[in-house]
């Protein structure tokens, strides 16, 4: 699955956007949105007493004592948010039988994978790029994202505040606030972002620091909106200890 990073199921041979791969504490986990992790309760409730049986005993191993202090939720199968939340496509890469840190606030999850779980430390685009550490945002910054609807898209930090962030949809050719000029071929929809791209990292177009977990756009010609919200990804970061491996 891509991206953030690319992280797939063994099996699964779709891309579709859930997430980026971190670590807490030596556990590979799947960054991703709560509204990801938790859609359509009622369809991943069905999924889920149907597979239960085989998945109870996953994780016997121990669990690293960061995961006791936190707010635990059980953890729910993750549809594919290519084809909607209770899709008939699920993305199986996550070990449910273990608790997920998750603040809806925040709209974010982190859920541990499963041991045979595929991952890359790039991200999808032209080329692929590695992402992280976070960094915290500057009004101007020109950040791109890699989302399985609407592709690798460029924007502008436009507002920020303790939380989230607003980017604005730029076009070619654009000046970041350090000066650097950059290039940009047309997006392929015209949306910065749309459903679907959920759980993509937003970056620095300069340097592939980690600016943004993005969690809704909007996109409206008569209105002239064009732009994505995302939660600071440096505020996840500091909240819940995570780190981007990238090598």
């Amino acid at each position: 699955m891509t991206p953030g990073l690319s992280i797939s199921g063994a099996t699964i041979a779709d891309k579709g956007t859930l997430g980026a791969f971190v670590q807490i504490g030596g556990v590979n986990c799947l960054l991703t949105n709560h509204h990801v992790a938790f859609s359509d309760e009622a369809e991943q409730q069905k999924e889920l007493q149907q597979r239960m049986p085989m998945r109870a005993t996953l994780y016997e191993r121990p669990l690293p004592a960061w995961w006791t202090k936190a707010t635990t939720h059980k953890l729910l199968p993750i549809f594919h948010p290519k084809y909607g939340g209770g899709g008939n496509r699920l993305a199986r890469v996550i070990a449910y039988a273990t608790p997920v840190l998750a603040n809806k606030a925040l709209d974010v999850a982190i859920c541990p994978l499963e041991d045979n779980v595929n991952f890359s430390f790039y991200a999808r685009g032209n080329p692929p790029y590695l992402i992280g550490p976070a960094v915290a945002p500057r009004l101007g910054m020109i950040v791109k994202k890699s989302g399985a609807v609407t592709g690798v898209t460029y924007g502008r930090v436009h507002h920020l505040d303790d939380r989230m962030l607003i980017i604005q949809a730029v076009q070619s050719p654009v000046t970041n606030d350090k000066g650097v000029q950059f290039v940009i071929m047309p997006f392929a929809s015209g949306a910065v972002a749309d459903h679907g791209d959920s759980g993509s990292v937003w970056v620095d177009a300069e340097t592939n620091e980690a600016v943004g977990l993005l969690y809704a756009g909007k996109y409206d010609l008569e209105a002239r909106d064009n732009y994505s919200l995302a939660t600071r990804m440096d505020v996840l970061e500091r909240e819940f200890k995570f780190t981007f491996t990238r090598n």
